[in-house]
């Protein structure tokens, strides 16, 4: 059986994955990966904008050896700093575009990266209400159920195979 799906000498069946979803834009990784990096350039988009008054502060020097207390109650140039570039939504960015990346490939992102941040999303909601963490929830149930869904579709690409159906 012949396979062309092979990227870096290596066939997606070779590596233990199924060659019907390799690559498929529409997978639920591809899916759920473009919403974290949706919601984290939206979050430095917007915050950044606010906060667009402080960037010189923020590459002259002057968040340089800030008192502790900045950090613990962080206001003007300092507390800017953390709900725009310090935040978490360059990670999040980054993280999208890796299970983006991963979901092309036809690679399964585990499980557990959905569960840390639906934890993250709740914890945060919980915490500060209201918030537009929730929305991290979409992601996360998209990679939590991504396994079932696909051992859904090739289950049923299984029984038509069986029956003679394309």
């Amino acid at each position: 059986m012949e396979n062309t799906a092979v990227r870096g000498g290596k066939s997606a069946e070779r590596r233990g994955k199924s060659t019907q979803h390799a690559g498929k834009p529409g997978n639920t990784a591809v899916r759920a990966g473009r919403i974290l990096v949706f919601l984290g350039a939206l979050h430095l988009v917007v915050l950044g904008a606010q906060n667009a008054g402080h960037f010189g502060a923020w590459f002259n020097g002057e968040l340089w050896g800030l008192p502790r207390e900045e950090f613990v109650e962080p206001r003007g140039a300092g507390g800017a700093f953390w709900i725009s570039l310090g935040s978490f939504a360059v990670p999040l960015l980054l993280l999208g575009l890796l299970v983006s990346h991963l979901g092309r490939q036809g690679v399964r992102v585990p499980a557990s990266v959905g569960w840390g941040l639906a934890a993250w999303s709740a914890l945060g909601a919980v915490v500060v209400e209201p918030t537009p963490m929730l929305l991290v929830l979409v992601p996360a149930v998209l990679l939590i159920r991504q396994k079932q869904q696909r051992e859904q579709k090739e289950s049923v690409a299984g029984d038509r195979a069986q029956q003679g159906n394309p």
